[in-house]
């Protein structure tokens, strides 16, 4: 299973919608091609309803899939996701690939020639947007606009587990990547050079937590 890393942190069991089946063949058809796997598999998956509560918003939503454009060579990137205030899209090209580098195109570019690499697969794509619901959702603590200690990302990686590091968007701006880690504690760090732009903490344990703050938040 493709997108299985999502799937779990989300909790939800999968299988096929028929109507997203449908809209997917639809789609496929009009544009004359076969949606990279992993991209299909999230597309046409019966997943939305997490935890039985409201529809899950993770795109793409069968009823929103798109391309860049009506012409080449934006006719050969399916369009991912779009930033909620616009100011940037998230792309695949179709002409990859069955797991994709997902690439993030600035504002009002219809030919891809803005692009930068978001994430190196669509699964990371689907595993970060999954992992970033829970963390959002919880209690978190959080700190912006700080400088970068020197060894806080090495000492992360090794005390905690890697998580799926995107790059150049961090939600609401620009940036060099968002590092996540996880395991014993949750943590996001979005920065830019030696900047920490934002960065999440959830840690239950106190005397880790503590250890945490001090070689982030010095």
């Amino acid at each position: 299973m493709w997108n299985a890393h999502a799937y779990d942190l989300l909790d939800v069991p999968v299988q096929v919608d028929p109507i997203a089946e449908a809209q997917a063949a639809a789609f496929e058809s009009r544009w004359g091609f076969a949606m990279p796997a992993a991209v299909r598999e999230w597309v046409v998956g019966d997943w939305r309803d997490w935890a039985r509560g409201p529809s899950v918003d993770l795109p793409p939503m069968y009823h929103q899939l798109e391309m860049l454009s009506e012409e080449e060579p934006g006719s050969r990137l399916m369009v991912v996701d779009r930033d909620s205030q616009g100011c940037c899209a998230f792309v695949v090209s179709v002409d990859d690939h069955d797991d994709p580098p997902v690439l993030v195109l600035e504002r009002d570019d219809t030919t891809g020639e803005s692009r930068s690499t978001y994430t190196h697969q669509f699964t990371a794509f689907t595993h970060a947007m999954a992992w970033d619901l829970k963390l959002w959702r919880a209690n978190f603590e959080s700190r912006h606009y700080l400088p970068l200690p020197a060894n806080a990302l090495s000492w992360l990686q090794a005390r905690l587990e890697p998580r799926p590091t995107t790059y150049h968007w961090a939600g609401n701006q620009w940036c060099d990547a968002v590092h996540r880690f996880g395991g014993p504690a949750a943590v996001m760090v979005a920065v830019e050079a030696d900047r920490i732009q934002y960065s999440l903490v959830v840690c239950d344990d106190v005397r880790l937590r503590d250890e945490i703050h001090s070689v982030l938040w010095p």
